[in-house]
């Protein structure tokens, strides 16, 4: 994989999580996975999950 293919993947991510740096997008997407992970944990479907 290309280093231009990695930055254009980057980009698209951080645009869908309205993240201004990759820490912000580290961020969010911890505390988004960690949500999904606590749901899951407690046996909850996804359309009863807290947002």
């Amino acid at each position: 994989m290309c280093e231009s293919t990695v930055k254009v993947h980057v980009r698209r991510i951080m645009k869908k999580l309205k993240a201004k740096n990759r820490t912000e997008v580290a961020v969010k997407s911890t505390k988004i996975l960690g949500l999904e992970l606590r749901d899951a944990a407690r046996g909850l479907p996804e359309s009863e999950a807290v947002p």
